[in-house]
Parts: C-alpha cells; structure tokens; sequence
C-alpha cells in the first residue's frame, strides 16, 4: 500500500512538474487558432464556431458577422516573443511590452506590463495555451510559419 501511495505521489508531482514552462519555451512568433470564451468556442483555424448555449451543438461557418470579423482579425495577428518582450503584430501596426513569467503551484503565469490580469499558460501538444482562470476564457496558439 505503501508503494501504490508513493508511486501516486511521484506521478502527480510529474504531472505538476509537466505544467511549467519556460522563457525559452515561449519564444518565436505565435499565431491564435483557437478561442474559448464565455459565449463560443472559436475555430481560427477552420473558420468556424460553436454557441456553447445551443443544444444541440451547431458548428457554423457563416451568418454573424461579430465572429467572421473576429476569426478574419485573429487571422493576422502574430505575437513575437522575444527575451522577455512580447511584440503584437497586426496588419504592420507592431505594440511591444515587457512579460514575467511567474510559477506558482506548479502551474506558469504570465504578467504582462500594465496589465491587470496574470493568466495561466502551459504547452500541450506545441500548442501555447493562455488560460484567464478568472474569467473562464482560453486563448491556444501555435507556432507561425
């Protein structure tokens, strides 16, 4: 019994451990593909939504214009991370500040200067997930091209 508690102790501290990213990790050019937020989960990549509300579930790719502004948006954004700076690109307009990354608890957090919020970021997959515990919403990027 001993050992089961031990060997459950060891894999959850792993499965913590697994959760901490680093400044190196974050670094090059990242790109939105997915969204989740309070009302939708937004697939940049497919180009489509699904209302979280709705039962049954309906994937569109057309017919609200609020969404098909926001994926055509997302679509252009990149986020450079370079050292400790994070560079927003968007159609040549670039906005650069200064990011901390923080662990706590096993997890990473990310502050990003004069900004209120510290979210949660982890790696899963190559996929950079940036996630307001907060607020319930998650932003996943992945490496652009």
């Amino acid at each position: 019994m001993k050992k089961l508690l031990f060997i459950l102790a060891l894999l959850c501290g792993l499965g913590l451990q697994a959760q901490v990213v680093t400044q190196a990790e974050v670094q090059g050019t990242w790109k939105i593909i997915f969204v989740d937020n309070h009302e939708a989960k937004i697939d940049i990549e497919k180009g489509s939504w699904v209302i979280k509300d709705e039962t049954p579930a309906v994937t569109y790719t057309s017919g609200n214009s609020f969404y098909e502004e926001m994926m055509a948006s997302a679509k252009k954004i990149r986020f450079e991370f370079k050292d400790s700076t994070i560079t927003s690109v968007n159609d040549g307009q670039r906005e650069s500040k200064v990011f901390k990354l923080e662990v706590k608890d096993g997890k990473t957090y990310m502050g990003v200067e004069n900004e209120e919020d510290v979210l949660w970021i982890y790696i899963k997959d190559g996929k950079m997930h940036y996630q307001d515990e907060k607020e319930g919403m998650q932003f996943v990027f992945a490496k652009a091209e």
